[in-house]
């Protein structure tokens, strides 16, 4: 939502100057609230406990993911947010729940980047994964299952299009992680095994749509960091979740 929705992203979330932020959620009835965090954010000893950005900062995705904490213990009585499907939780952000899905193997290759372009012409939000982990890509990277991709279209004619995914580095087929200079990013072919793998769901963007960029979609470029894998807890880690 946020490389293409990102005024969206700035409306809803409001600095108070007095270390809160006011944030504009909905209630499960579809109803515009307002919720009150500070910039008190969990510790996990000396580094970030929260969802960060690169070299453990705090993000606005940190601001939202505590809204969202703060809005399940009010509505679910939990706060416990691991494992919440994208389509649930985005619809707290934009006030629409409507959503449809393609399993893998369902679509072509062909069909199947259709879907995803169209999708995103059309200003949804587009988000899917693999069914299998470990599957090579690009013979350098794996797959993660169980686990939300986001999507984007691609300058390269010879690939379908570019999943990526939002640890900001890739489980690696030589084993360990990448440093995160790719961003995430993985380049999908049509190779005849990686495209039946993958599925995908494609959510209505409710509010968000208002505040759409102007013109086409563009490829996603990382930004320019120093080489710095994203913080990320352990257990998230483990491929197969």
């Amino acid at each position: 939502m946020a490389h293409y929705y990102p005024k969206f992203i700035k409306k809803i979330i409001k600095d108070n100057g007095n270390s809160t932020f006011t944030v504009s959620l909905y209630d499960p009835k579809g109803k515009e609230i307002e919720v009150g965090v500070s910039n008190m954010f969990v510790a996990d000893g000396s580094k970030l406990g929260a969802v960060s950005g690169k070299n453990d900062q705090v993000t606005w995705a940190t601001v939202l993911e505590k809204s969202l904490i703060k809005w399940k213990q009010i509505y679910a009585g939990t706060s416990d947010i691991g494992g919440i499907a994208t389509e649930y939780a985005a619809s707290i952000f934009t006030g629409n729940g409507n959503s449809f899905a393609f399993a893998s193997g369902k679509l072509s290759a062909k069909e199947l980047k259709r879907a995803v372009i169209v999708s995103l012409q059309q200003g949804k939000l587009v988000i899917g994964g693999f069914k299998d982990g470990d599957l090579p890509v690009e013979n350098k990277y794996k797959t993660v299952n169980f686990h939300a991709y986001s999507f984007y279209p691609s300058s390269n004619d010879a690939v379908l299009f570019t999943m990526r995914n939002p640890w900001g580095m890739l489980p690696l087929v030589s084993g360990g992680y990448s440093n995160g200079k790719e961003d995430g990013l993985l380049n999908i072919k049509d190779d005849g095994v990686i495209p039946p793998n993958v599925d995908i769901r494609v959510m209505e963007p409710g509010a968000a749509k208002a505040y759409a960029n102007a013109g086409n979609i563009e490829p996603y470029t990382p930004p320019s960091y120093l080489p710095a894998p994203m913080r990320v807890a352990e257990y998230l880690l483990r491929t197969g979740r």
